[in-house]
C-alpha cells in the first residue's frame, strides 16, 4: 500500500510539472492556430502497475496541452485518459422545504434499530460538501477525512449544510439532548469534502472514491450525481467495488424533468436510492430509472444542519444516507458478507410499493429496516390501517421574499374530514407566532401570509380526543356494532346483542397485545379503560357457540 500511495503522489507532481512545459514548447505554440479552441478544465487518469487509479485535474488547458500530458505518461509506462472534465451537483438542493420532525425515524422504529444493532466497527464515507465538525451529534463520530479545496483540510468544514445534513441521517448521536439522530449509531464517518459553495468535478469525486477506499471505508454515501460517466468515475467505481465496499448513491431530483441518467447512482455495482414521502408514495421529483435499487424516506424530512442547526428539506440526497445507514448495520452485524450480500439482503426485503416487482419509480420497493435486520415483518406489519389523526399544511415548497403565501391545513381523522375542531397553528417567517384557530365543516384551515423572508415553516396540530363515532359495522348475521372513542376509552354499543362476546386487541409495533373480552348488551355499552395512548386497536367480535369471530378492524385511540 505505502508503494502505490508514493507512485501516485509523483504522478500527480508529473502532472504539475508537465503542463507548463508542453504549453511553452515552441511546436505546442505552432501547432495552434488563432482560432483554437478556449482552455477548459480536463481530468487525467492514471491507473498504474498494482491497479490503483490516479486522479488529477488540468484546469484552464487548452486540448494540445492536454495532449501533450497525457504523451508523457504513457511514454512513461502508464495507462492514461484524459477527457472534459464533467460536472456534479449535490442531489438535494433544490427541493428545500419545512417539517417538523424525523417521521423516517418512527417509521423505522430507531429505538428498538439502536438497542439491538449498533454499527460499532463500520466506517462509512460521506462524499460531499463536508461535515461539520463543530456540531455535538457528530462528536466522537467524525474520522479524519480530506478537503479537495483546502490542503491539509480533513472534511470538517461545510460552507452549504447538505454534507452535514446527509451525514446527519446516517449516524447523528441520539439520546444527547440535540435535535438530530441518526439511523446508524455505533459507525463512524469521513469527510471527504467534494463541493464548496456549488457544483464539483467528477475529477474530484472520482479521486475522492479512490481516497476513501485506500481510508479503509466499509461504506461510502455518494448523494450527489451528474449527467456524465467519464473513464475517470468508472475507473473509480470499479476500483471500489474490486475492493468490496457498498457503494451508496442518490437517484437525482429531476423525475420531473424527464429523467436523465445520473451517474454515478446509474452505475452497476451502485446501490441507487429513490425518495418517497409520509405516506410511502415515491416523491415527483425522484428521478425514475431502470437502474433503480431502493427506494427511502426524502421527502420531507428533516437532519442536522451546521452549528448545531436544524435542517428540513427533501432530495434524494436524504434517502441515499438512510439506506447507507442500513448498510453500515448490516455490515457490522454479518461481517463476512460481501457488499453484493448487503446489496441483496437491502433489496431482497424491501416492501413493494409500486407497480408488482421491480419498476422504474422504486426499484425493488421501500427499504424495510426491520425486516433487512432480521427483526420480524416489518413496514407491512408496523402500519396498521387507518392513519388515525393527520393533520397535514400545504403551502408552496418555495415562495421569494416579498410574495404572498397561499394554502391551507386539512385535519382528517381515520381519513375523514374532521370539522370545527380547535387546531394550533405555527408559523415561523422571521419570528414564530402560534395562534388557536377552528377547521371549517371540510376540515380545513385556510392559510395566507405574506412573507418578510425567504422561508417559511408551517406547524399544525390538533387533538380529536374527546369523542369520535365510526360507523355502524354489521358483523354478524343480525347484529350490528357502532364503535366510539371517548376520552381514551372504547366504548362499543350493539343493541341487537343477545350474549355476544368481543375482545380488544392492541397493537405494539410488532404483535398485537390482549386488552381483555366483554360481554356485549343490548342495554348498555361494552367499555374497556386504561388503553396504552395514542394506538391503534382491533376488535373481534364472537358470535358464541364456537363460530369464528368477526373483526372489526382497527379501531384508532388518540
Amino acid at each position: 500500500m505505502g508503494a502505490r500511495a508514493g507512485r501516485a503522489a509523483v504522478l500527480l507532481c508529473a502532472v504539475a510539472v508537465v503542463v507548463p512545459v508542453v504549453g511553452g514548447a515552441p511546436a505546442a505554440v505552432a501547432a495552434v492556430p488563432p482560432a483554437a479552441p478556449a482552455a477548459v478544465d480536463w481530468t487525467v487518469t492514471t491507473v498504474d502497475p498494482a491497479g490503483r487509479p490516479s486522479i488529477s485535474r488540468l484546469t484552464g488547458t487548452t486540448p494540445v496541452e492536454a495532449a501533450g500530458v497525457v504523451r508523457t505518461l504513457r511514454y512513461a509506462g502508464y495507462r492514461t485518459t484524459v477527457e472534459r472534465s464533467v460536472t456534479i451537483r449535490p442531489a438535494g438542493l433544490s427541493n428545500d422545504t419545512w417539517r417538523p420532525a424525523q417521521w423516517h425515524l418512527t417509521k423505522y422504529k430507531a429505538e428498538s434499530v439502536w438497542a439491538k444493532h449498533p454499527g460499532t466497527g463500520v466506517v462509512v464515507a460521506v462524499i460531499d460538501s463536508g461535515v461539520d465538525r463543530t456540531v455535538t451529534d457528530f462528536a466522537g463520530i467524525l474520522l479524519p477525512g480530506k478537503d479537495y479545496f483546502n490542503a491539509g483540510g480533513d472534511g470538517g468544514v461545510d460552507l452549504i449544510g447538505h454534507g452535514t445534513a446527509v451525514a446527519g441521517f446516517l449516524g447523528a448521536k441520539a439520546n444527547n439532548g440535540s435535535a438530530g439522530a441518526g439511523l446508524a449509531q455505533g459507525v463512524k464517518i469521513r469527510s471527504f469534502r467534494v463541493f464548496d459553495r456549488g457544483s464539483g468535478n467528477d475529477a474530484i469525486l472520482a479521486a475522492a472514491i479512490v481516497d476513501a477506499v485506500d481510508s479503509g471505508a466499509d461504506v461510502i454515501n455518494m448523494s450527489l450525481g451528474g449527467p456524465g460517466l467519464s473513464t475517470a468515475l468508472r475507473t473509480a467505481l470499479d476500483y471500489a467495488i474490486a475492493k468490496d465496499v457498498v457503494l451508496v448513491a442518490a437517484a437525482g431530483n429531476d423525475g420531473e424533468k424527464g429523467s436523465p441518467v445520473h451517474y454515478p447512482g446509474a452505475y452497476p455495482g451502485v446501490i441507487t436510492v429513490a425518495a418517497t414521502g409520509f405516506d410511502d408514495t415515491v416523491a415527483p421529483f425522484s428521478t425514475r430509472s431502470p437502474r433503480m435499487d431502493v427506494a427511502a424516506p426524502g421527502w420531507d424530512v428533516t437532519s442536522v444542519a451546521p452549528r448545531n442547526g436544524r435542517t428540513d428539506g427533501s432530495g434524494t440526497s436524504y434517502a441515499s444516507p438512510i439506506v447507507a445507514a442500513t448498510a453500515a448495520l448490516l455490515r457490522a452485524q454479518h461481517p463476512a458478507w460481501k457488499a453484493e450480500q448487503v446489496a441483496k439482503q437491502i433489496t431482497s426485503t424491501a416492501f413493494d410499493i409500486g407497480a408488482k416487482g421491480f419498476d422504474v419509480s422504486s426499484g425493488y420497493g421501500l427499504l424495510d429496516v426491520q425486516r433487512a435486520l432480521g427483526d420480524g415483518c416489518g413496514l407491512p406489519c408496523a402500519q396498521p390501517e387507518p392513519a388515525g389523526l393527520v393533520v397535514a399544511v400545504k403551502v408552496p415548497a418555495y415562495v421569494r421574499r416579498g410574495g404572498l403565501v397561499t394554502g391551507f391545513v386539512s385535519v382528517t381523522y381515520d381519513k375523514r374530514p374532521v370539522g370545527a375542531t380547535p387546531v394550533r397553528l405555527c408559523v415561523t417567517d422571521t419570528r414564530r407566532v402560534c395562534t388557536a384557530v377552528r377547521t371549517n365543516a371540510a376540515g380545513r384551515v385556510p392559510l395566507s401570509r405574506f412573507m418578510t423572508s425567504p422561508t417559511l415553516r408551517v406547524e399544525a396540530t390538533a387533538d380529536v380526543a374527546g369523542q369520535y363515532d365510526g360507523d355502524v359495522v354489521d358483523v354478524l348475521d343480525g347484529l350490528q356494532v357502532r364503535v366510539r372513542v371517548v376520552s381514551g376509552r372504547v366504548l362499543v354499543a350493539a343493541p341487537e346483542a343477545s350474549g355476544q362476546t368481543a375482545r380488544l386487541w392492541r397493537w405494539d409495533g410488532s404483535a398485537w397485545v390482549d386488552h381483555g373480552i366483554r360481554t356485549l348488551s343490548a342495554d348498555h355499552d361494552a367499555v374497556w379503560a386504561g388503553l396504552v395512548r395514542p394506538a391503534s386497536y382491533r376488535l373481534d367480535v364472537g358470535a358464541g357457540g364456537g363460530a369464528p369471530a368477526r373483526i372489526v378492524n382497527p379501531v384508532w385511540v388518540p
